[in-house]
């Protein structure tokens, strides 16, 4: 095989990929699992959110994951997570929550949620105060 040759079958395998990505670019599942990443850290504190289990990347709360009697909630950050996918993809609220019900069902094995918005003054209270409790220490 010639260098020309050579430098063609890359240039076609290039595309290829080219492609793949740009696929992968149009996914919402996909897109929804880069915004949430790997590295979730998972937070709980009995006393204030007893039915409460809350999701964070950094120091930013992704998902709340709330148990209300016969009702799973799953509470998605509005700005992180529920308006990227809007703006989009386009995504009407409907289609947006079966998305994410779908995607953690698959991927993170929460069964029977119902996802929603969790709104931005509650995300920014439950950040503060893990903040804080990540700060001073309790001494019993």
């Amino acid at each position: 095989m010639t260098t020309q040759e050579k430098i063609n079958n890359l240039k076609e395998e290039l595309a290829v990929l080219e492609i793949q990505l740009e696929n992968e670019k149009q996914d919402p599942k996909l897109f929804l699992l880069e915004i949430l990443g790997n590295e979730l850290t998972l937070k709980i504190d009995l006393e204030k959110y007893p039915n409460s289990v809350f999701y964070f990347k950094e120091d930013k709360c992704l998902l709340e994951l709330e148990n209300s009697g016969s009702t799973t909630y799953l509470w998605c950050n509005y700005f992180k997570i529920w308006n990227p996918i809007s703006e989009k993809f386009s995504l009407e609220y409907s289609e947006i929550q079966q998305l994410i019900k779908e995607t953690v069902e698959e991927h993170f094995k929460m069964r029977d949620v119902t996802p929603h918005r969790l709104s931005g003054l509650y995300r920014r209270w439950v950040e503060e105060h893990f903040k804080m409790r990540d700060v001073t220490p309790i001494h019993k």
